[in-house]
Formats: structure tokens, sequence, C-alpha cells
């Protein structure tokens, strides 16, 4: 690795297809290359460097300058289209994904969620939304678990979206 180069990434949030997750490619130099001539991805396929798959899933998420994280991971810097940007390195990651389960409590009276209007049973959030089959706020509020979204028999739906949540034991 050639430590004193930042690495370039091809996309910043609002760009379309934005991931925190990255595929890593390697980009092979030969002796004596200078690492600081390549700040784009256009910059790099023009360059005629050997590109390689490296086989690693990692979670970078761009964040605003200065920002902090409170288990002290990593900010770390790199370029997007010839301009330094910030990111977090969360380490590796893998493909495998994992539920995440937002709540609503539906309203019979209302016939809504709360979500623009739309009948409990439609709306969708990212990437699950579990509906109670009740009004009761104090019960949707006390579901610690996939086990107590079975017990209560509460409608699932998924919305067929996916989310990066980092969750980072302290």
């Amino acid at each position: 690795m050639i430590v004193d180069h930042p690495t370039v990434l091809d996309g910043v949030p609002g760009d379309e297809g934005y991931s925190d997750l990255r595929d890593v490619q390697l980009a092979v130099a030969p002796p004596g290359f200078d690492s600081r001539a390549i700040r784009s991805l256009a910059e790099l396929e023009a360059s005629g460097l050997e590109i390689v798959p490296a086989d690693l899933l990692v979670n970078y998420p761009i964040v605003p300058r200065g920002s902090t994280t409170a288990t002290g991971h990593p900010i770390r810097l790199g370029w997007y289209r010839g301009e330094q940007v910030e990111y977090f390195d969360l380490g590796m990651s893998t493909a495998q994904l994992g539920d995440v389960y937002e709540f609503v409590v539906s309203s019979s009276a209302a016939g809504a969620s709360g979500y623009g209007g739309a009948p409990a049973e439609t709306v969708e959030v990212d990437p699950l939304f579990v509906a109670p089959a009740t009004s009761d706020a104090a019960t949707a509020r006390a579901i610690a678990s996939v086990r107590d979204i079975e017990a209560l028999r509460l409608t699932v739906v998924s919305t067929g979206q996916v989310t990066n949540r980092p969750v980072i034991a302290g």
C-alpha cells in the first residue's frame, strides 16, 4: 500500500447510487510512481494503472469536515473529483444483510399511521415496517426483540430498501 496517498472515492452523499459500503479496488503502481498525482476516479482510469479487485468490502461513510465519533473511529482523507473529502473508517464489512425494524403505531380510528396519511398496512419505511395491531403506543415502545414482534403477531411489511446503520459495540 502507498501510505501517503488518500483513497480515491467514486461517490459522495447526494450522488445517485451513493453507498457508505465500498468494494475495494487496488491500483497497482510501478516503483517510483508519484502517488499524489491521482485525485479522482477519472484520473485513475486515465492513468492506465492496473486495477485489481481486493475482494474486500469496507464501511467508509463520507462525513462533514471536523466530524468525530464517540468511539474514536479514525477519520481518513480521500479524493473525490479532485476535492479532498473526509470519511470514517468503520472497517471491513460483509455483503450479508441484516433486518432492521421501524415501528409505527397504527390508528384504527384514523386508519392511518401518521406517515403521509397512508393506511398502516401500506406504509413503507426502510427497510422493514412493523404495524402493531393496537393503537397502544406503550406496547409498541416496549418491543425489544424479534421474539416480541412474533409474540404480538405484528404485521411486518418489507419495503425492499437497504440502509446502512453501523452498530458499534463499546
